[in-house]
């Protein structure tokens, strides 16, 4: 194991138990007062169709939509809806908003699609135009966005990331490395805890050390996003470079506390702050799930039917736009000579980099 035993642990969540509908969290009572076109509360059973971690997700975004509703009331915008087709257009002028004004990406428009169904699944049957809005919102999202980087191309951002100054960068560099490592989603991460149910470690003759991640604890009413039974999910680390960057963070974090202390949209900032040094296309974060899995395949050190396993995907059908490795070699043959440089020299000697003083990238 990894050193002292946490000295407590924090009693089990009660988040898919009687004790959930009093959580904050999980109120939807200002969803129901909100929501003057709200035909059916939303039932304890509907708000545990997802994770809770999925849940605390949809609930923030539907707020922010209403909170948009509201704003536009006030600012005589728009009516107060007085009908789902009313609604439903207003809906559609906020999608606008967010796409061409406020810049967001077509995840978020997923996001907000799947989290006003959640919340409000009576209503989806009436809103035509919304539901074609994220339609076409989904179809901006960039070609070949599940197809990961090229290893050059990670190695190169993380790298770079690493001669940031401060710890929320070198935090950052470790969250962009293990995730693809793992094939990790961000929530996998930002759920991490460091406590003996999230993680261990162990110490093998010759020096070698195992590192394995728990994703989805039950004894803390967690799962996985694959499905609500799928609890208790482990990963061991492939790179022992990056499981030493993780027992590096993991040392300096209290017990019970989150791995990680800076948050995806933190780490997304570096990526993009290390990709404009680079002059590079910024990746979305979610990239690095697919990432992992896209190069064992090339590389052929897994199977198919190993990657779903590593990834915790439900079917092989998930997993099988891995075996067009073609995509991954044409990232590299894209990738310009002097960026493609400074990733293969950390590939080649990654511990160089990655030790507790990080190295600074030169161009040129």
């Amino acid at each position: 194991m990894h050193g002292k035993r946490s000295p407590a642990r924090p009693p089990p969540r009660l988040n898919r138990g009687a004790a959930a509908w009093d959580r904050d969290d999980f109120s939807v009572t200002f969803l129901t007062t909100r929501n003057p076109l709200v035909l059916n509360a939303v039932t304890r059973a509907q708000v545990h169709a997802v994770t809770d971690t999925t849940n605390e997700e949809y609930l923030a975004v539907v707020k922010a939509v209403l909170d948009a509703i509201e704003a536009g009331v006030c600012s005589n915008k728009w009516p107060v809806p007085s009908s789902l087709r009313q609604l439903d257009a207003i809906l559609s002028a906020i999608c606008d908003d967010l796409i061409y004004v406020q810049r967001k990406g077509p995840a978020y428009g997923q996001k907000m699609h799947a989290a006003w169904s959640h919340v409000y699944p009576n209503q989806m049957s009436e809103l035509h135009s919304f539901s074609r809005a994220c339609t076409g919102w989904n179809r901006m999202l960039p070609v070949g966005e599940g197809f990961g980087l090229c290893a050059e191309r990670w190695a190169a951002i993380g790298r770079t990331i690493l001669s940031f100054a401060g710890q929320q960068a070198r935090e950052s560099a470790t969250w962009w490395f293990l995730q693809a490592d793992c094939y990790c989603r961000e929530q996998d991460l930002e759920m991490l805890l460091n406590t003996d149910q999230d993680w261990c470690s162990l110490e093998r003759p010759g020096g070698q050390t195992d590192l394995c991640l728990f994703f989805g604890i039950s004894a803390r009413g967690e799962s996985s996003k694959t499905s609500i039974t799928h609890s208790n999910q482990s990963v061991i680390v492939d790179r022992p470079w990056v499981g030493r960057m993780f027992l590096e963070l993991a040392q300096k974090r209290p017990p019970n506390a989150p791995i990680f202390s800076v948050s995806r949209e933190t780490v997304a900032r570096n990526v993009k702050k290390a990709c404009d040094l680079l002059g590079i296309e910024c990746p979305v974060l979610h990239k690095l799930r697919h990432t992992g899995p896209a190069n064992d395949t090339l590389r052929g050190t897994r199977s198919l039917e190993q990657v779903r396993r590593r990834g915790r995907w439900a079917s092989l059908k998930s997993v099988e736009r891995y075996s067009k490795t073609a995509h991954i070699v044409a990232d590299l043959a894209h990738l310009a000579p002097e960026v493609r440089r400074v990733g293969a020299e950390f590939l080649d000697k990654p511990e160089a980099f990655t030790a507790p003083q990080p190295a600074t990238v030169r161009f040129g």
